[in-house]
This record gives structure tokens, sequence and C-alpha cells, in this order.
């Protein structure tokens, strides 16, 4: 019985974490294949490319059965207070940036070539890039507790999870070539993270979308002045 017990355990586990995936590249294909090729990105009609960023993490949690588990997590100790003033401490600092240390004019045309535009750190794109991180970490969130569901071990569900994670960031190489590695590689590390600060701390889940935010800049400010 226990045997079987498992087996269903796994079947129901893959299918989560399949489903998640899909959710996430779903969301990620949509935005490349659709709307960017239709001018809405994190410059143009930006306030239509946010909506998806917003829409997608509320049907994906709905879909995959998380809602009050995500609720309960960002209302507890009020999380979400804090998360609302980080979002908005994030796009502060990114104007600042762009005030204080305006984009060159060769990486304006470089940023316009490779169609990266978020590292121009204006209203616009600072405002879309962080619903971007906040998609990002509500679908960490969802993740992470289908594993804490389903694996009893919290050292297993830290390295699924960082597995997991890496693996989910490798389709960036077809939509952005040699770039995607700025993330790929970081990503191989901020599985683990993540995952350690949402199961082992009170505010973990204000850390991580903390130390994401931290990540999105410091590789705006290395694009603008460093590569």
């Amino acid at each position: 019985m226990d045997s079987v017990r498992e087996e269903i355990i796994d079947y129901k586990l893959g299918r989560e974490c399949f489903l998640w995936s899909f959710l996430w590249l779903g969301t990620y294909f949509i935005s490349e294949a659709f709307l960017k090729p239709n001018h809405i990105d994190y410059f143009n009609n930006w306030h239509f490319f946010s909506l998806l960023f917003i829409l997608s993490p509320i049907l994906s949690t709905g879909l995959l059965s998380q809602i009050d588990n995500v609720r309960r997590a960002f209302l507890e100790d009020r999380k979400i207070a804090y998360v609302l003033a980080l979002f908005v401490v994030f796009i502060a600092l990114g104007l600042s940036i762009n005030y204080y240390f305006p984009v060159a004019e060769t990486k304006n045309n470089y940023f316009s070539e490779i169609k990266f535009l978020y590292p121009y750190l204006v209203f616009q794109t600072s405002f879309t890039k962080g619903v971007d991180v906040l998609f990002q970490q509500i679908m960490i969130l969802n993740l992470i507790l289908i594993l804490k569901e389903k694996i009893k071990s919290e050292v297993k569900v830290i390295a699924t999870f960082g597995v997991i994670f890496f693996l989910i960031h490798l389709p960036l190489v077809i939509a952005m070539s040699y770039t995607a590695f700025l993330f790929i590689i970081p990503s191989s590390i901020a599985g683990f993270i993540f995952s350690n600060f949402i199961l082992k701390f009170r505010y973990g889940l204000v850390y991580s979308i903390a130390t994401h935010f931290c990540f999105y800049l410091l590789i705006a400010i290395g694009l603008r002045y460093i590569f």
C-alpha cells in the first residue's frame, strides 16, 4: 500500500510540476510571440504588457489550487505591505540611477538592437519589470508550496526547486541568445537561495522578493556601464 501511495504522490507531483512549467513558459511565450512583435513590451504599450504579469499569476495560482495558501503567505504578518513597499523602492531606485547616471548613446543603440529594454530604468520599464518579478515570485511560491505538500524533507524540496528553477531558465537562449546567460548562470544558485528564504525564515518571502529586485537592478547597472 505504501508503494502504491508513493507512486500516486509522484504522479501528482510530476503532473503539477509540468503544469507549473507550462504556465511559467506559456506566460513568456505569449510575451515574446504575440506581444513584443506587436510593439507591446517594457517600453511601448507597457500597460498591456504589465497586465500579462498581473493576470497570469492569478490564473496560474488558481489552476495550481494554491489560492488560499498564496493569499495566506502574503497576508500573514502584513508581508503584502512590505512587498508593495519594495515594489515602490525598486521603481524609485531605478529612476534615481537613470537620473544620475543616464544611458550613454552607444548603449541606447545596443539596447534597441537586442530589444532589451528594462535597463533603461525609466518609469515604464521599471514598473513592468517590477510586476514581472512579482509574477516570478508568486510562481516560485506556488511551486515551493506544491513541493512542500508532497515532499517531507525540506532539503529535498530546496534541491528539487533549485534544479527546476535552473532548467526553466534554459529556454531563454532561444529568445535572448548569449545575453540569456546573464540570467541562466545566476538561476543555478538563485533557486536554492529563494527556496531557503521562503522555507526557513518568517519573512522569507519578503527577503526573496528583495533579493530578486536587487539582482535586476545590478544587472541593469552592469548592462549600462560594464558589459
